[in-house]
């Protein structure tokens, strides 16, 4: 069989499947059908050219060209030429719409695009042994823009449902970014939004209050960051209970948002029941904002009735927990125009009243000279730093076998021309809080570096230890800064210590945890301060590279005195010794507490009975004393 009738065979096969000539050429001639045929086409182009527009798509680019030119093609009466070609663009640019369907459809479309090219390949056999008219192409184009049609509709499902995932992840968003994530309560931001709308009604009267759980950071250590959040959200809905019957204070988020915003918010202890009236802050502080017209003190009366009722301690694992809040007031428009401006006075107010925790403290404008004078004094301490007027003093710190001198403590006291003698616990945390603390970290390194020098040169051995803030534990340059100053003064970086307060390992555990690392490589002694004072957690004494424990002067100053006591010591001692940490008793001030601390294992100590700190410009000196009157001592490694 030759190869032109094969072909004609499979043409003639092709068409009796999809058209048959009887029904398409009767079909065709129908004055009817061709309006109908116009009408859909037109309404398809139109269609087509419109997702053109919108997506710069090849598919609809191509279909719509067909579509037209099928238009053209039935309602035109061409001959010839003429008709031929647009028969010709209308085959053509369907194909390409064809290729481009097939490309991007999903598996049915696919199929149907492979069924459309096999009707084109029929018609235009059919059209060329002469069995249909060369119009009835439009009529596959008529099923060549359904399927674009069909592919439009499901590219738009897809479209709805984007836009649905974009407004879902919208509101999660935005719930996230008016809530604090821990508790679930709206933060400064919503507290802000809210909060600045109200004050600007005519005749507003606003009181801010802000509260502050001033232990938390000792609880967060005892207990461990998980826990300490599940408190946190405790607490928040204790206080959001506590103020539901409030009527004056201000509600921030109401019942219906919360459980429309809820869905959105990944925290499952949003509570979703009552409105929300308390904002957190961050930092363990929370904010109320209530209307306090016509009642001035309702501010003060709502924090004691708080205060009050959150007495009952909270109960975590079968641990009951205590609270103790601090609370500052500042007032709109007494004291500010703006949320933020009295956010920042209510704060000024409760860092001034810290100590007074049974009343809140009422904004003044004293207290932001007071303030000022704060600051003023910082200045003057950084210039004192430059000018090396700063005094210091050193404690030495002996072992309790053989009395030998294998270490010092280092303080630092100010002089101030105005206000006498200012001891370091007085100063330093303002100096943490103004950037100080790193000038006075580097200038206490390099006078204790150069008198470990001078020990050096006088043939003497000890070690040199400072007190190093919370900040300087998050600086990054502290172990080159040590480093540094160990090679200028010719020492080795092991005779130099550093003493380490609990709290300073609270803010960012990891953090410090890989400072402390890098120096303790290097051989710097690391000492943990002032241990069992306070929420004390023994975890840390594991996890953290550490060389000696430092127990707190309060257990010593009562443990002659109480069995308890006694316990408590004993226990700390052997947990260090089993740790092969070295524990130095500090606050020593008879030789009855030396020896009962040394018969419980404890074999290093410092205070009074040995002697009281003395001028750094002295220790040479005195130690040379020490030790020609102590010759069988021992110095330290």
């Amino acid at each position: 069989m030759s190869s032109n009738r094969l072909f004609t065979l499979l043409i003639m096969l092709f068409g009796s499947l999809f058209t048959p000539s009887a029904m398409a050429q009767t079909l065709y001639f129908s004055p009817h059908l061709n309006g109908l045929l116009v009408g859909a086409l037109a309404t398809l182009s139109l269609i087509q050219i419109l997702q053109l527009s919108k997506y710069r798509s090849e598919l609809s680019l191509f279909a719509s060209v067909a579509s037209i030119a099928s238009v053209v093609l039935i309602a035109i009466p061409l001959k010839g030429a003429a008709l031929l070609g647009m028969a010709v663009v209308v085959y053509v640019s369907s194909l390409l719409a064809i290729i481009f369907l097939f490309k991007k459809g999903k598996a049915a479309v696919k199929l149907v695009s492979i069924l459309l090219v096999l009707l084109f390949i029929a018609v235009a056999g059919m059209v060329y042994l002469q069995m249909v008219e060369i119009r009835l192409i439009t009529i596959a184009n008529l099923l060549l823009s359904l399927l674009v049609l069909f592919n439009i509709f499901d590219q738009l499902k897809v479209e709805r449902r984007e836009i649905e995932a974009i407004q879902r992840n919208t509101t999660a968003e935005l719930y996230n970014a008016y809530h604090d994530p821990t508790t679930g309560l709206p933060n400064r931001l919503k507290l802000t939004q809210v909060g600045d709308k109200l004050i600007q009604q005519p005749q507003a009267d606003y009181a801010l209050l802000v509260i502050k759980v001033l232990n938390f950071e000792k609880i967060n250590l005892a207990l461990g960051h998980a826990n300490g959040n599940l408190l946190l959200t405790q607490l928040a809905e204790r206080l959001k209970m506590l103020l539901a019957n409030e009527a004056r204070v201000v509600t921030l988020d109401y019942a219906s948002n919360n459980s429309q915003d809820a869905s959105a918010s990944t925290d499952a202890n949003t509570p979703l029941n009552m409105n929300t009236n308390v904002a957190s802050l961050g930092n363990v502080d929370f904010a109320i904002l209530m209307d306090s017209a016509d009642k001035q003190h309702l501010a003060e009366q709502v924090y004691h009735r708080l205060v009050h009722a959150l007495q009952e301690p909270l109960v975590l694992q079968s641990c009951t927990l205590d609270f103790e809040f601090a609370g500052g007031i500042a007032k709109y428009p007494a004291h500010g125009h703006s949320i933020e401006q009295l956010l920042g006075f209510a704060h000024t107010a409760l860092e001034n009243g810290r100590k007074d925790k049974a009343q809140a403290v009422i904004f003044d404008p004293t207290l932001l000279r007071h303030t000022e004078e704060r600051l003023a004094i910082m200045a003057e301490l950084r210039e004192a730093i430059e000018q090396n007027s700063l005094q210091l003093y050193i404690q030495p710190q002996v072992n309790l076998i053989n009395q030998a001198v294998v270490g010092a403590e280092l303080f630092v006291r100010w002089h101030h021309p105005a206000k006498g003698l200012i001891p370091a616990d007085e100063f330093a945390e303002l100096a943490e809080q103004t950037g100080v603390i790193f000038p006075l970290t580097q200038w206490l390194i390099h006078q204790a570096t150069a008198t470990l020098s001078e020990l050096k040169k006088a043939s003497l051995t000890s070690r040199i230890a400072l007190n190093i803030s919370c900040q300087e534990l998050l600086n990054d340059d502290l172990a080159e800064t040590i480093e540094d100053a160990c090679e200028l003064a010719g020492i080795n970086q092991s005779q130099l210590g550093l003493e380490i307060a609990e709290r300073a390992l609270l803010g960012k555990p990891q953090s410090t945890k890989d400072v402390l690392t890098r120096l303790h490589g290097r051989g710097v002694r690391l000492s943990i301060d002032d241990f069992g004072k306070g929420y004390s957690s023994l975890s840390y004494l594991s996890d953290i590279p550490l060389h000696e424990v430092k127990i707190d002067c309060s257990f010593i100053g009562e443990q002659s005195k109480a069995e308890h006591s006694n316990a408590i010591t004993g226990a700390v001692i052997d947990i260090a010794r089993n740790l092969s940490l070295d524990v130095l008793a500090e606050g020593i001030e008879s030789e009855e507490i030396a020896n009962k601390l040394k018969s419980m294992g404890c074999t290093l100590g410092q205070g009074f009975y040995f002697s009281q700190p003395i001028e750094l410009a002295g220790f040479v000196s005195w130690l040379t004393q020490w030790n020609k009157r102590h010759s069988s001592g021992v110095s330290a490694e």
